[in-house]
């Protein structure tokens, strides 16, 4: 009996830490799945001269923590994949004032992959990312987790969520 109720308890942990992940973790459009604390909305849709963005956030107020999760459509595949992700990296950081921190390059299910930490000023507040980006043939996805004036619960949130990042197709 003992043995039974030891399954029955395995079994409603799992069957409870699976209904969590599924209600945090959500599909971008059909390209990827991102960890969001609650429903993303969508926030923006735009085009340059290098590729064509769709942006999605969620900003917890009580938290004061934002997540982003963006794709690009690149009009021209990149030559370099590492070259490109370290120069959009440091163009973001560059766009807003900031500085990357540090990063690292990783290789992920074949694909490129670029794990960074950048630290600029806005509205007079610092904001720290914690970010992913990463490419896949012409399409460029990022997914991260931003900040003011602290790292900390950034640093934490990104490290525990990050295995849910996961490129589709």
């Amino acid at each position: 009996m003992k043995n039974i109720s030891l399954l029955i308890l395995l079994f409603l942990m799992a069957s409870c830490s699976k209904e969590v992940k599924e209600n945090n973790i959500f599909l971008i459009e059909g390209y990827f799945e991102a960890y969001f604390q609650e429903q993303p909305s969508l926030h923006k849709r735009f085009s340059n001269n290098y590729a064509s963005y769709t942006i999605y956030n969620y900003y917890n107020e009580f938290e004061d923590v934002q997540y982003v999760a963006l794709y690009g459509i690149l009009i021209r595949e990149p030559d370099d994949n590492k070259r490109f992700l370290f120069n959009y990296i440091h163009g973001l950081a560059e766009d807003w004032g900031g500085n990357v921190l540090k990063y690292e390059f990783i290789k992920h299910e074949g694909n490129d992959e670029i794990l960074y930490v950048t630290e600029s000023e806005r509205n007079f507040e610092l904001v720290y990312e914690f970010g992913i980006a990463a490419i896949k043939e012409n399409i460029i996805y990022q997914w991260v987790v931003e900040e003011r004036n602290d790292m900390s619960k950034a640093d934490r949130i990104f490290g525990e969520k990050l295995k849910y990042f996961k490129i589709l197709n």
